[in-house]
Formats: structure tokens, sequence, C-alpha cells
């Protein structure tokens, strides 16, 4: 089978690659395709692909082709008729309003004009990355394509569309737990985002499955120009605040509580099928000189939010998170080797108070490093939490953004809180903990509590996708006639 995986993130990356090398050592044409809007980022996991040995293409659709010219697209027929219209008609608006907004008596009318050529600007970048979509399907013609992620906006998402219009099998398996309450909470504070001009007004009351609230305040998942765009070009989501939301055949979880939160989400339950966790499997594998020295304290540092506990000045704020941080790492630096890892999408500048202390950040991914720890600290809302708890070592999930005490404030369990983990709402509160926790008293009332979550491992992950992939490409065409009426 030509089965491709499309990675579009560092942790969607670390899963696939896991994913892509197993299938592929099964005998299947397995190829890795990557997609980021970071050129760096992009030839990072490329390089990775390649250096495990599997074939590997980078989306050029950012930079190559350019966006098409709006005379191009209108008379070229292979276009779209659906696209070509949706642009006919932003395009001669915008031209009207233009013409009237250059009069000094209509000045006004000039942000609706300067709105109309974002809204152009957008679609014309939708047109072109589904453009590039077809041809890419077209061309390669897999029999399965695997995603880690799918986003709304995003080039993911054009892909779900062009592979269900051609019945390619399309399977989710996620890095991550969607996390609604956590993403609204980092749109909140951003103007763009806020239901509070006539614009968004309108687009929440066409669309209001757009819109959430936040404290009493309305925001949309996307600006208001991006939505309407989808919404005439039939790029929309079913579930816009839901990450992964888009029409897959089926969803690979690693357990029957992830199985629950997205049956929870409003995700088909047939559609969700337990294979277990490539992730697991790649952690449960030993590592040459671990156990070595001091005990290995593996540190996932909570990147910046845009909003936190209701606070607008979120940089300020992660940099005191930072300074706590460093002082509970000091605080226990003389019984642990201590190595930190940045989250993917953190540029380098933020985390500087850490290693300016002179603490080690890793150069691979999270998923080695905690695979050579001993003990594990990440934050409540990282989807890192499990991989401790998977690893079998004491794991501690520090309260960094409040959510946790929320949650407890109004008798609610936090998302990623689980009876395997060590939450702490304050950071000088674990250096105690983590000694405890090394001590053979601490470390055998560790194994106790996640016996439940510790299972062995009949079969591996790898083992039942293959089964399922293979599965769905044989009953492709009992499986499509099944589908929800209205589907793509």
């Amino acid at each position: 089978m030509r089965i491709r995986t499309l990675a579009i993130d560092h942790a969607s990356a670390d899963v696939l690659l896991l994913l892509a090398r197993a299938l592929d050592a099964r005998g299947h044409d397995c190829e890795g395709w990557v997609y980021n809007h970071n050129p760096a980022v992009r030839e990072q996991m490329r390089d990775e692909l390649v250096e495990a040995g599997l074939a590997a293409r980078v989306m050029t659709v950012m930079s190559q082709p350019p966006l098409p010219e709006v005379n191009e697209v209108l008379a070229d027929r292979t276009y779209r008729l659906r696209d070509r219209a949706a642009l006919f008609l932003v395009s001669a608006g915008l031209a009207a309003i233009v013409r009237v907004a250059v009069r000094p008596r209509y000045a006004r009318f000039r942000p609706i004009a300067r709105a109309g050529r974002r809204i152009r600007a957008f679609l014309l970048m939708q047109i072109r990355d589904r453009r590039y979509a077809e041809r890419l399907l077209d061309e390669d013609r897999p029999d399965a394509i695997i995603m880690g992620h799918d986003y709304v906006g995003h080039f993911s998402n054009v892909v779900c569309r062009e592979a269900r219009r051609r019945r390619i099998p399309l399977v989710l398996s996620p890095g991550l737990i969607p996390n609604r309450e956590q993403l609204a909470s980092r749109l909140a504070s951003r103007e763009h985002h806020q239901v509070s001009n006539p614009r968004q007004k309108l687009i929440a009351r066409l669309w209001p499955k757009w819109v959430v609230k936040v404290d009493g305040q309305r925001i949309l998942r996307l600006e208001w120009w991006r939505i309407l765009v989808l919404e005439l070009i039939g790029l929309s989501s079913p579930a816009p605040w839901v990450h992964q939301s888009g029409r897959f055949d089926a969803v690979f979880l690693a357990d029957e509580s992830e199985k629950k939160r997205y049956a929870a989400l409003g995700f088909t339950p047939e559609k969700l099928i337990v294979t277990g966790s490539l992730t697991g499997d790649a952690l449960a594998l030993p590592v040459p000189g671990a156990g070595e020295g001091k005990p290995l304290l593996a540190v996932a540092v909570p990147p910046q939010q845009a909003r936190v506990e209701g606070r607008s000045d979120a940089g300020e704020h992660h940099v005191e998170r930072l300074n706590e941080l460093r002082t509970l790492l000091e605080a226990v630096s003389e019984y642990f080797s201590i190595r930190l890892a940045r989250h993917p999408r953190e540029a380098a500048e933020i985390s500087a108070p850490l290693a300016e202390a002179g603490f080690q950040f890793t150069e691979g991914s999270t998923l080695h490093l905690v695979r050579q720890a001993d003990l594990f600290l990440s934050y409540v809302g990282s989807s890192t939490l499990r991989w401790g708890l998977w690893r079998g070592i004491p794991t501690f999930a520090w309260d960094a953004y409040g959510y946790e005490a929320a949650a407890r404030a109004s008798g609610d369990i936090a998302d990623d809180a689980a009876p395997g983990y060590d939450v702490h709402l304050l950071a000088r509160t674990l250096p105690r903990a983590m000694r405890q926790a090394m001590t053979p008293a601490g470390l055998q009332a560790w194994r106790e509590r996640m016996r439940p979550y510790v299972r062995p491992r009949e079969q591996s992950a790898a083992a039942r996708i293959e089964h399922h992939v293979v599965q769905l490409r044989i009953d492709r065409g009992r499986y499509f006639a099944r589908l929800s009426p209205g589907a793509e």
C-alpha cells in the first residue's frame, strides 16, 4: 500500500515518524509529507525523516507556486467554479469600495477596503492551496493518508477535503488531546478574535459555531475575514473549536480514556479505534546509557500563552513563571541531572532566563528525552504528561497557567489531571515531592499508583494500526457508502 503521513509540527512529526518507520518495515510504501510555515522547521522535520531512512517530501505550497493572479483564476476553467465565483464577487465588491473610498468625503469606507484586500488575499491563498493539494493527490495517488493534526484554515484541512473527494481513506493519529478552553483562553486577548465591531458581530450571527464565550466575552475561532472565505468556498469545519475536527474515516487513539474524551467532543464513536500508542511503544524501548550517574530529570518547559488567568500581560507573567521554574530546578540540581525541552513552537529567546541560569536544553525531541529520564516534570494542559505515565516513571504536573486551580474552584477536574500524575498548583511544593519520589519507598509508591495505567503490550500499536489501515482500504466502497448525508 502507498501510505502517506502528513506532519505539520514537531509534535505530530515525532508520532508520525514512529508510524512511518513501523509501516515501512512491514513492507508498505511510506513517504512523509512535511508542512510548516517556518522553512527552518520544515527542513528539520524532513531531515529527521531522511535520517530514519524514509522518503520525505516538503510541501512547498507556502512559497511555490506563488499566489495566482485574479484574472488567471477567473479565466482558467480548470479552477473550481465555486472558487471562481467567490473570487469574482470579492474582487468586484472590493473594486467598487475602493472607487468610493478614494474620495475624501467617503474616507469612512477605507477600513472596509483594507478588509476587502485581506479577504481577497486569503481567498487566493486557499485557492492556491486547494490547487496544490489536487495536483499532489492526483500525481501520487496514495491508498491512505495518516495525519497527526488537522487545524481549521490550515493546509491540512485542504488536504482532508481533497482526499475525501477522491475517496482516499483518511486517518487521524493525534499527538494531543483537544482542549477548547485552553485555545479560547489563548485567543481571548487578540483584538481580531473578539466579537466587538459590526463585521465580527455579523459573522457571529451568521455562523454561531465559530463563537465561544470566555468570561462573558464572545471569541471567534479565526479572524472574521478568514471565516467568511472558508464558508464561501466550502472549506469550513463542522466544529471549528475542536482540534482534529475534520471528517476522518478513523481516529486511532491510545486508550479508552482518550476514546471517551473524543466521543464527548462529538466524534462518531464508530470511528474511534483504540490501537495503543506508538509513543508508548517508543518509550518502552531501552535507551543506551540511561540510568548512569545521577537520576535524570526531564523538564518540558511551558510555552508563553497569550492570556493566562485573565491577565493581559502574558509576556511579563511568563517571565515570572520561568523564574519560578528556575528556582525550583536550582533547589533540586544537587540531587538530579537536569535537561530541558522547549515547546516546538517556542523561540529560544523566550526561555532565555533558564539558559542564562546554566540549564541545558536538549537538541533532540522531547520524546527522546523522556525515554532517557528517571522522572519527568511537565505542566497541566500538555499532552506530554501521558508520556511519563507510559514510560512508567514518576511524573509531576505543574499548574503553570492556573488551569487546575480554576478547575478545582469550579468543582471540575482539569483535562490532563489523573490519578497517575502528581499535580502541584505551586512550583515551590515540587522539590520535596521529587526527592521523595526517588527514594526506594517513594518509587514503590509510584509503581503502585501507576499499576492500573501501565498495561503489558500483547501487540504493538503499529500492528494494530496496520490492520485497521489495510481494512479501511479493503472496505473503501462499503465504508464510503455509510457516510453521513451531505459529507463531501
